[in-house]
């Protein structure tokens, strides 16, 4: 089986994502998927990368709809609310 990029080309794709505004993952992902297969590569590895976290981010969302009004609920976000003041001022 053929390689998909280079030792160097993958340096070079890195550093180029390094540059370009945008995640970084996404962006080297589309590199890759461009290298192997142009416009379909790109599109695969874009669906690849988007999907599943919109998915999960639809999944959570539901979730907390459906048991906003649940006690037990409210007690899990006023209990999670200083772990995620912490996180963000250690960031």
């Amino acid at each position: 089986m053929g390689k998909i990029l280079t030792e160097a080309q993958f340096v070079e794709a890195v550093g180029f994502s390094n540059l370009v505004p945008g995640s970084e993952a996404l962006k080297l992902a589309m590199f890759i998927g461009y290298s192997s297969g142009k416009i379909p590569g790109v599109l695969a590895a874009l669906l690849g990368a988007i999907i599943p976290p919109t998915v999960i981010m639809l999944t959570v969302a539901s979730f907390l709809i459906r048991f906003q009004g649940e006690e037990w609920m409210k007690l899990f976000i006023k209990g999670m609310t200083p772990a995620i003041v912490v996180l963000l001022a250690l960031v």
